[in-house]
């Protein structure tokens, strides 16, 4: 597999992650499951979605579509 990394907002992450870890193998990803396999932070999380990271919320419950993902992810690889 290649590594495929993107950087945004200084963070680098490594693009495999998404599809390697057992948590992030779903269709859907809760958020806070997200936020702890990338090792980011609520800041960093609010500043990705001013950047354009859409979200899902179903009432309380927020999630992330993997795809959607993804394609947010490409836009800053390096």
């Amino acid at each position: 597999m290649e590594n495929i990394t993107t950087k945004i907002d200084s963070k680098v992450i490594d693009l495999n992650i998404i599809n390697s870890t057992t948590n992030l193998s779903k269709d859907y990803i809760p958020i806070a499951e997200f936020k702890q396999e990338l090792g980011i932070s609520d800041g960093t999380l609010t500043k990705w979605r001013e950047l354009g990271l859409t979200v899902i919320e179903v009432g309380r419950k927020i999630f992330i579509n993997k795809k959607h993902l993804e394609k947010f992810m490409r836009k800053f690889e390096v």
